[in-house]
């Protein structure tokens, strides 16, 4: 399905903001943390992050749509609709290339999505039989990597989106990965149940930390 532009007047997600201290009554927050605006609105977003240049976000929400919004007026600048109209599980941006901004958007219905936020078009999409739960670029943008339900961990070339590598983990005793971080450094497991853990096929998969939990 292809992406649509959004204006603040046509947003599909209404969301009204708070500021009142009386809002916060019963947030807790730790350390040098102020809360400045709470917004809320009618379909629950499951997922953000911030765009490297901090002047928007991309929010995904529980119906398959993903808003890029302003960061000071929250205003919905782009959108980007889901292949199936699923839940957005996980949303990671890269501003490398300034003239190619890229969006990695995965989803409930297994299709993880790379697309160009300037241009609000599908550069590839994947699909793999499970909940697509979580995905990061690496930090030249080179590779991606993604995960989900079944803790297989795949590792796919940016460019040409063809699957280079495959992480599994031996047991198959059931574990899901809960985060990705592709940096550079060797391979770190850490894990919430580790006397039940089992360590992943570590053979040329640096580059990699990852952090799982039991379902």
């Amino acid at each position: 399905m292809a992406s649509s532009e959004s204006q603040e007047t046509t947003e599909k997600h209404h969301v009204t903001s708070s500021t009142a201290a009386s809002d916060w009554a019963n947030a807790v927050i730790y350390g040098n943390i102020k809360i400045i605006a709470k917004y809320e609105g009618e379909n629950p977003p499951l997922c953000c992050v911030v765009l490297p240049n901090s002047k928007e976000f991309a929010v995904g929400w529980s119906d398959g749509i993903i808003e890029i919004r302003d960061t000071t007026s929250f205003g919905v600048k782009r959108s980007f609709e889901g292949p199936e109209n699923l839940p957005v599980t996980c949303v990671s941006a890269s501003e490398l290339n300034p003239a190619k901004p890229m969006l990695l958007a995965s989803y409930a219905s297994g299709h993880t999505v790379l697309w160009d936020m300037k241009e609000g078009q599908k550069l590839s999409t994947i699909h793999n039989d499970r909940q697509t739960l979580v995905n990061t670029f690496n930090t030249d943008n080179a590779a991606y990597a993604v995960s989900g339900s079944d803790a297989k961990i795949q590792i796919y070339d940016t460019e040409t989106s063809t699957e280079q590598q495959i992480l599994q983990e031996r047991s198959g005793a059931g574990w899901g990965i809960a985060h990705l971080a592709y940096e550079m450094y060797e391979l770190g497991l850490d894990t919430r149940q580790t006397e039940s853990s089992t360590s992943m096929a570590q053979e040329g998969a640096k580059y990699l930390m990852i952090t799982s939990e039991n379902n």
